[in-house]
């Protein structure tokens, strides 16, 4: 591979890494340029009928520039099955994002 090539690939590399085009699109962040130096942000998506309840659980998913860490799955499913409820409360979520080069989003559900 030529100098050329190599440095072409490097610059579509950071790029894609600098502008954030391999991060999450939440419901607070839709819409506005993804912060460029650390974002963090926890919202409440849904409250069931049910009682929140005493138990907690969630389900993570990490990344570092466009690769998955950790091969957690972000997934209301796995934040029921940690919580081990049987009905859920309510559900939220957190979003984290460091200079677009690490991110960490997660489902965070409650009940009994």
């Amino acid at each position: 591979m030529s100098i050329s090539k190599v440095s072409l690939t490097l610059l579509v590399a950071v790029a894609f890494a600098l502008t954030g085009c391999a991060t999450a699109v939440t419901p607070q962040t839709a819409g506005s340029a993804p912060a460029a130096l650390y974002t963090d942000v926890q919202y409440s998506n849904q409250a069931m009928n049910n009682e929140v309840g005493s138990q907690e659980g969630e389900a993570c998913m990490s990344r570092i520039l466009i690769f998955t860490t950790g091969g957690g799955e972000d997934t209301l499913q796995n934040a029921v099955e940690d919580a081990g409820v049987s009905e859920i409360g309510s559900v939220s979520n957190s979003y984290t994002n460091i200079l677009g080069l690490y991110e960490q989003g997660c489902v965070i559900v409650t009940g009994n």
